[in-house]
């Protein structure tokens, strides 16, 4: 894993928190954050396979989004 490709996953985590209700595809991200999409596909399959994404259907047509962490309650940790 090379620098540039550990940049792409904290830019597309953090386009993602800042803007948690956004569903997008590859290209649509890619818009957004001025890359080109096919560099940004190993990112984005990354934090998917580490449940930061999800991602509903195949393809280019897929869409990204981002899934909230859980947070438990203090009470519930006691």
């Amino acid at each position: 894993m090379g620098d540039s490709d550990l940049l792409l996953r904290l830019e597309c985590s953090l386009f993602f928190q800042q803007n948690p209700y956004t569903l997008e595809t590859e290209e649509g991200v890619a818009l957004r954050l001025g890359r080109i999409s096919k560099e940004l596909r190993p990112a984005l399959e990354y934090l998917v396979g580490h449940g930061i994404l999800d991602k509903i259907g195949e393809g280019e047509s897929a869409i990204y989004r981002y899934l909230q962490p859980l947070v438990q309650e203090e009470s519930d940790v006691l």
